[in-house]
């Protein structure tokens, strides 16, 4: 009886001697991928004659792809992968959620099997979508601007170094410099007016992106475990653990890890 590894490999070996064939085509940025369709069809039936199960799975964080070795069950092997929202013109909200998850279990499979394709991005480079401001963010600007006491000249001079004559013209990028400087500048100006300084109040950090992954790295695929030691700490989502507390948590996972 062979082991779910050796199991997998072989249905990956098979998959590439399958020569599948891409259905799906970019128009705008011209090339090919691979749909669900593509390969999925001929992965299910390598699967049933290699002795293999395969389920996707989802919840408000991450979406898995459990693979079991149907002739030993308890061998098992889970890939995930962050849940990203996706946004899809003309899309009510569960048409969008369809979206995400078809996407998510496309890149599962992938991943899990080694479908391998062309870089998207090497078609795309060349031309990066420059997203602009909202409204919102817009308006946001101009009251930093008054705060930081720029009359309407001053206002001009300010977009003008930023080659722009409205603050909607801002790019995101533009937006985040921006804002930073007058913020500091309103700061200086505070400070200035009123010399007796104040503690500020502490704002803990939380975690980054990069250390969610390590958390959730460490608990082998396990987040069911790592969900747990996370309540323990009274926090709800990996996105809530401050730093303070991450590396308490990472070493508890590891003893939980090693009671298994």
């Amino acid at each position: 009886m062979d082991n779910i590894y050796k199991k997998i490999q072989a249905t990956k070996k098979r998959l590439l001697e399958a020569n599948l064939k891409k259905s799906g085509e970019n128009d705008f940025s011209h090339y090919k991928y691979y749909e669900l369709a593509d390969f999925l069809p001929t992965l299910i039936k390598l699967c049933d004659e290699e002795g293999l199960f395969t389920g996707v799975r989802f919840d408000d964080e991450f979406a898995y792809l459990d693979i079991v070795n149907i002739e030993k069950p308890e061998e098992k092997v889970i890939y995930t992968s962050p849940m990203r929202a996706l946004e899809l013109k003309g899309a009510n909200a569960v048409q969008a959620l369809g979206g995400v998850e078809t996407y998510s279990r496309r890149y599962l499979y992938m991943a899990a099997f080694d479908i391998v394709e062309n870089d998207m991005f090497d078609s795309t480079v060349e031309e990066p979508k420059k997203e602009l401001v909202t409204k919102e963010q817009a308006n946001t600007v101009y009251s930093l601007l008054v705060q930081a006491g720029a009359n309407d000249e001053g206002i001009k001079k300010t977009l003008e170094t930023y080659k722009v004559k409205e603050a909607e013209e801002l790019t995101t990028t533009q937006y985040v410099t921006l804002v930073k400087q007058l913020k500091d500048k309103i700061e200086a100006n505070k400070k200035a007016e009123k010399p007796v300084e104040t503690t500020p109040k502490k704002v803990a950090k939380v975690i980054t992106e990069a250390q969610i992954k390590r958390l959730y790295t460490i608990a082998s695929g396990n987040n069911e475990l790592a969900k747990a030691v996370l309540a323990e700490y009274g926090f709800s989502s990996s996105k809530d653990v401050t730093a303070d507390k991450y590396e308490e948590i990472c070493n508890k996972i590891e003893e939980k890890m090693k009671e298994k």
